[in-house]
């Protein structure tokens, strides 16, 4: 009896300890890490990371004397005086959009004693706090293209700074410290003759575009290239490239793991990648989409040769950052010297860029652009364009192929203007009968 007894109770014991492990099998929750929710979390760098201030730069920067106007977009130049405003301490910001006309407002501000710091498109406020000192926890959601101080405007031994936007109908105005201001009055201001004299230029009765009054020396540069390799691109896009497949068509590859999609064009040199999942939410006007951009091609340390910011739509939800030589632009029809990013409301929706980079330059020749007045008088006898439609007036460079070497590729300097959104070359007469043309660099 003895014995079925401690039987039965061992049995006992023993259903119980099973039917503990199957209820504890069953409502086990294992503690996982964390991992940020973002589709982008696998670190694969391609090239290099980059700083704001590497990637937002002034494309000119002018000084007003008395019925004489200095200016430069040289790289060595503009680095030294960005520098130097880069210390200052900005403060007191104020909306002075609605207290003045913003046509007479500009005028003032082009007086003897004024510079101009001129940006290729608006940054927004809080970007700029990226790259200069404002001293503002809220800043207003505003972009500006111009910081445009008079070195004879002090109000309380404060300099007075204006950020204008020639797009947008905004000006704000703010204050530093005076002794900035007589600081860069010494050391540069009174310096600034030595810079190519410009000339405005009036394209319309509320409109004028500085440039320079002499033909402009440039060196004409062919450069040896690489190719990056899209499979680089793969590995740093896709959240689990594991799952990626390749297909090998006759027009590239293309490679999808069933919902984002990576087209290689190897006769163009691009690749484009699509996320059709971030399309299905329209996003509003967003004021951080430059810096966005930033941070998504940082995060795959995508910046494989000198690009820069230089332009953005923040209604189309598009950036474009532009390949540079020297502190000017590189234009090609093809959009081999672009980055382009379309964004949905919080992931790229669209993502095109070049595989091209360049190494080596191979061969550097002086040649000179005509003058201002050539391309002003270039521009306003073509009876094609709209004055009203011209936006901007830059000196270029235009990216060829060598059809006789291959990976050897032309940097042309040219004059470029922008017509209603696109740039385009000015063609002067010597080059098309009809002159200024639309030449379309995009």
């Amino acid at each position: 009896m003895k014995y079925e007894a401690g039987k039965s109770i061992v049995l006992s014991i023993l259903v119980i300890i099973s039917i503990v492990l199957t209820w504890t099998l069953w409502t086990y929750s294992p503690k996982y890490d964390e991992i940020e929710n973002s589709d982008y979390f696998i670190d694969v760098p391609i090239s290099n990371k980059k700083e704001n201030t590497s990637l937002i730069k002034p494309s000119k920067i002018l000084f007003h004397k008395s019925n004489v106007n200095y200016g430069t977009v040289d790289e060595l130049e503009i680095n030294k005086i960005m520098k130097e405003i880069k210390k200052w301490e900005f403060y007191d910001l104020r909306n002075k959009s609605l207290t003045i006309s913003k046509e007479d407002y500009i005028r003032q501000l082009a007086y003897s004693g004024s510079v101009e710091v001129e940006f290729p498109d608006d940054i927004p406020l809080n970007l700029f706090d990226s790259i200069i000192q404002i001293d503002d926890r809220n800043l207003p959601e505003v972009s500006f293209n111009r910081i445009i101080f008079n070195i004879n405007e002090n109000q309380d031994n404060e300099g007075v700074i204006h950020f204008i936007s020639k797009n947008n109908q905004v000006i704000y105005e703010g204050r530093v410290k005076g002794e900035y201001v007589r600081s860069f009055e010494r050391n540069y201001y009174h310096l600034s003759s030595q810079y190519p004299k410009y000339k405005a230029f009036i394209i319309t009765d509320t409109k004028s575009i500085y440039l320079p009054e002499q033909p402009t020396t440039i060196s004409r540069v062919q450069y040896y290239t690489d190719t990056i390799e899209p499979e680089m691109f793969k590995n740093a896009l896709f959240t689990n490239p594991n799952f990626v497949k390749k297909d090998e068509f006759t027009y590239g590859d293309v490679y999808t793991d069933g919902s984002r999609l990576l087209r290689v064009d190897p006769s163009k040199k691009l690749i484009r990648y699509v996320n059709p999942i971030g399309r299905e939410e329209i996003s509003p006007a967003n004021v951080d989409l430059i810096q966005d951009s930033i941070d998504f091609i940082n995060d795959h340390s995508g910046w494989t040769d000198k690009y820069r910011f230089f332009s953005w739509n923040k209604y189309e939800q598009k950036t474009v950052f532009r390949l540079y030589f020297k502190n000017i632009p590189i234009f090609n029809v093809n959009g081999l010297t672009e980055i382009e990013q379309v964004w949905g409301k919080n992931e790229v929706t669209r993502y095109q860029r070049p595989l091209l980079k360049l190494e080596l330059p191979v061969d550097i020749v002086e040649i000179k652009l005509p003058s201002g007045y050539e391309v002003y008088n270039t521009l306003k006898d073509n009876p094609n364009l709209n004055l009203d439609l011209i936006g901007d007036v830059s000196i270029g460079y235009e990216l060829k192929e060598d059809p006789t070497r291959s990976k050897v590729v032309i940097l042309e300097p040219i004059w470029s203007y922008l017509y209603d959104g696109s740039w385009k070359k000015v063609e002067f007469p010597q080059q098309n009968d009809l002159g200024g043309n639309e030449s379309g660099l995009e």
